[in-house]
C-alpha cells in the first residue's frame, strides 16, 4: 500500500508539475510579456504545487473511499483552495517587480484548469487502455522501475 501511494502522489505531483509550466508559459506568451527568467518560474511553479498538489490528492483519494457520494464536492473544493493558495503565494511574488506577476488569480485558475482537464484526458485515456497490449507493456516497464 505504501508504495501505491508514493507513486500516487509522485506521479501526480510531476504530471501537475509540468502540465502547470506549459501553462504559465503559455500564459506567459498569450500575454506577450514574461514575468521573470525561466528558472525563477520553473522555481515558483514547482512551489506552489509543492504546497498544493499533495493536500489536494489527499483529500480527493480519502473521498472517493470514505465519503464516494461527495466526490464531486471535495474535487471542487480542493482545486478552489489550490487555486487559492496558488494565487495567493504568486501575489506575494509579484509584489517584487521582477517577477512582474500583474494577474496572479487568472494565472492561477488558467494553470489549474488546464492541469485539471489534462489530467482528465490521461485518466479517460488510461482507462481506455486498461487490457491492452500497451497498457501491459507500460504497466510491465514501470514495475521494473
Amino acid at each position: 500500500m505504501g508504495g501505491y501511494l508514493v507513486k500516487m502522489f509522485a506521479g501526480s505531483l510531476a504530471v501537475t508539475i509540468l502540465l502547470e509550466l506549459a501553462a504559465v508559459w503559455l500564459f506567459q506568451k498569450i500575454r506577450g510579456r514574461s514575468f521573470c527568467n525561466r528558472g525563477d518560474m520553473a522555481f515558483l511553479v514547482v512551489l506552489v504545487n509543492v504546497l498544493t498538489n499533495p493536500p489536494a490528492v489527499l483529500i480527493c483519494w480519502l473521498g472517493r473511499i470514505y465519503l464516494p457520494w461527495a466526490q464531486i464536492l471535495l474535487q471542487i473544493i480542493a482545486e478552489g483552495a489550490a487555486v487559492a493558495v496558488e494565487a495567493y503565494v504568486y501575489r506575494s511574488f509579484g509584489k517584487n517587480p521582477r517577477w512582474n506577476i500583474d494577474h496572479p488569480v487568472m494565472l492561477s485558475a488558467a494553470a489549474n484548469l488546464c492541469s485539471y482537464l489534462a489530467g482528465m484526458g490521461l485518466t479517460a485515456l488510461a482507462g481506455r487502455l486498461v487490457g491492452t497490449r500497451l497498457y501491459w507493456t507500460l504497466r510491465l516497464l514501470l514495475e521494473t522501475v
